[in-house]
């Protein structure tokens, strides 16, 4: 506390200035157009619409998807966005800006530890390099729980070097700051709020040979407020749900790690690519300042240079070994190779070699004009094809009481927009774990059932893929009426 005390009153008031100045830019940058866009299905619509139901039932423990149990995630991001439905309403800035903003806090965050372990050009320098790479500029700006994590875990291994480098009354401040921020990472996304800080934590004393940092980590005081902060939703969510246990930890963490259970296998290298790309126009030095870190492991700057190293390369390699890989996860790799990243800058610039301020400032214009034009036409083009929000205010506009709204398969942006439950047939995808839990029946039937209400004489609104429409087109004894159709499905009626 103290030292955020000494940060609020600094005299000279340059950090301040400097934070200010990312705050204002980054945050015009990467909050506006939010609300351009319709959700996109399947990540979007499925981060509503989960808070949606919480907020419509007031219950923030057990995460519904659907109206059925849906225990594939912790509730972080859960919250946040029933938080922000709360105050800015249900709509596609709200459920998007959560993400936008813990993509800004990292950015922020990613100045602040720069200029604590290295001097205020190197935060800088890192701040623009993790606001301005192509692929966490684009990611910010979707609802996905991989952001939230990613400032979590920064602010959690920040906070723990600058803990270990700190000599004055602020270590404690830091240390009580990593559990915070691994309690955070916990409730984000899992586990790995546990595995990622501990391993890495482990593999830094063994190369570094500093054991004795556990003797100042503050483990007892610092674990009961990681558990006082992370415990308490697992606990309560856990006994008013006894199957969440074996689902969420076995299911979701063990066999999505080790086998190829939820279908995103990808190969070894799969990363390596998409890294680059993540990070244009940055990744081109990354190599050069890697190598450059470990030519001075032994420097003035060494520990600090290999903690980085580790935190980056561990979590590198452990989702390049999982069998479940989607590109999202590679986000926290980020900020650790931006801060090296701009070392590198500093010290070239030290050294007398061409690395100039304004040819960084220039390559920082250039990424973040270029990303903002190609992910509005990605984004336009994808909204399109990936959304059932037309056809779904089409259904509020023409259904009545004791009509029957159905899916072929689960469409996650429908239910949002339409603002109530969808019959699901065939197909289940990740609802099959709910629609067991309890009498499920009359949500999710198979074809047979549900030509037979197509055939009566009730009302039904079917959202189907334009395929599909044409695949079962004689199996409908009455002939479907196609109210809408675009690019991605067609909503059809039967009277």
């Amino acid at each position: 506390m103290e030292k955020l005390i000494s940060f609020l009153t600094e005299k000279t008031g340059e950090a301040r200035r400097d934070l200010s100045a990312l705050a204002i830019v980054f945050g015009f940058l990467y909050l506006q157009m939010l609300w351009h866009f319709p959700l996109m299905d399947p990540d979007e619509g499925r981060y509503a619409e989960i808070p949606r139901e919480m907020l419509e039932k007031m219950d923030f423990i057990t995460p519904t998807l659907n109206y059925v149990k849906y225990f594939e995630k912790p509730p972080l991001l859960y919250w946040m966005n029933a938080l922000s439905f709360s105050i800015f309403g249900q709509n596609e800035f709200a459920a998007r800006m959560p993400c936008a903003i813990s993509g800004l806090l990292t950015i922020l965050f990613t100045y602040w530890l720069g200029r604590k372990l290295f001097g205020r050009r190197t935060g800088v320098i890192a701040a623009v390099g993790v606001g301005t790479s192509a692929g966490f500029f684009a990611m910010s700006r979707i609802a996905l729980t991989d952001m939230p994590l990613t400032f979590c875990m920064t602010l959690c291994l920040g906070s723990f070097i600058m803990a270990v480098k700190d000599d004055g009354k602020g270590k404690s401040f830091y240390y009580y700051l990593f559990y915070t921020g691994a309690a955070l990472a916990v409730l984000a996304k899992g586990l790995i709020g546990i595995l990622f800080p501990g391993t890495i934590i482990f593999l830094f004393m063994l190369f570094q040979k500093r054991w004795k940092l556990l003797k100042e980590m503050r483990i007892f005081t610092g674990l009961i407020l990681f558990f006082l902060i992370a415990a308490p939703w697992f606990v309560l969510v856990s006994l008013k749900n006894p199957e969440f246990a074996r689902f969420f930890f076995i299911h979701e963490h063990f066999e999505r790690f080790l086998t190829k259970v939820h279908g995103r296998y990808q190969p070894l290298w799969y990363f390596i690519p998409l890294l680059f790309g993540i990070m244009l126009p940055w990744s081109c030095f990354s190599y050069h300042a890697m190598r450059e870190a470990w030519q001075n492991r032994i420097g003035k700057h060494g520990e600090i240079l290999a903690w980085l190293a580790i935190w980056a390369i561990f979590i590198f390699i452990f989702f390049s070994k999982s069998n479940s890989k989607l590109p999202p996860y590679i986000l926290p790799v980020v900020p650790p190779l931006s801060l090296i990243i701009a070392w590198y800058f500093d010290r070239a610039e030290e050294c007398g070699r061409v690395f100039r301020g304004k040819f960084i400032a220039m390559a920082a214009v250039i990424t973040i004009i270029v990303a903002n034009i190609a992910s509005y036409f990605v984004y336009a083009n994808l909204s399109l094809k990936k959304t059932s929000k037309t056809m779904a205010l089409k259904v509020n506009e023409l259904s009545k009481q004791g009509d029957l709204v159905a899916s072929f398969g689960y469409d996650q942006t429908l239910p949002f927009y339409s603002k109530r439950r969808i019959v699901v047939v065939g197909g289940m995808s990740e609802l099959e774990f709910g629609s067991k839990q309890g009498d499920q029946s009359e949500w999710f039937i198979d074809n047979g059932r549900f030509m037979k209400e197509w055939n009566s004489d009730r009302r039904v609104f079917l959202i189907l893929r334009n395929h599909e429409l044409e695949s079962n087109r004689n199996l409908f004894k009455n002939p479907p009426i196609i109210l809408s159709q675009h690019k991605k499905d067609a909503l059809v009626t039967n009277h």
